[in-house]
């Protein structure tokens, strides 16, 4: 059983994503955007799987939530995978130069995104062994 940070201010995206990660067995803790995100983290990267973040929120993006987790020397490992409905090529590969592990169009594919979140976490027991 993991722990999945999901960071999203739209209420219906929250609940998709909640019930994803729920109905593979994990726990879900949702915040409204990357600021509450990154204080969450800080008290709890140790226990936190993956992180999932929406680009546009309030008070801090999930692009800048990116760049503060990867430049955080204790939580850079933590596998970050971006969702949005309004990426562009140009975008996309800012975020996947900045350490994305992967990027997500919205409306969320739910296969895609459990396979996603069964790889990473494949590759963080991997890690660990």
């Amino acid at each position: 059983m993991a722990l999945i940070l999901i960071v999203e201010d739209d209420p219906i995206s929250q609940r998709l994503l909640r019930t994803v990660i729920e109905q593979l067995g994990h726990i879900a803790v949702v915040c409204r955007n990357g600021r509450l995100a990154y204080e969450i983290l800080e008290d709890n990267y140790e226990v936190t799987s993956i992180v999932i973040t929406d680009v546009m929120m309030p008070e801090l993006d999930g692009q800048t939530l990116l760049g503060q987790i990867r430049a955080n020397s204790k939580m850079k490992h933590l596998p970050v995978i971006i969702q949005s409905a309004y990426l562009g090529a140009t975008a996309i590969k800012q975020l996947i130069e900045q350490g994305a592990t992967a990027i997500l169009h919205k409306p969320i594919d739910t296969n895609v995104l459990k396979e996603y979140i069964s790889e990473n976490l494949e590759s963080e027991v991997g890690e660990d062994a």
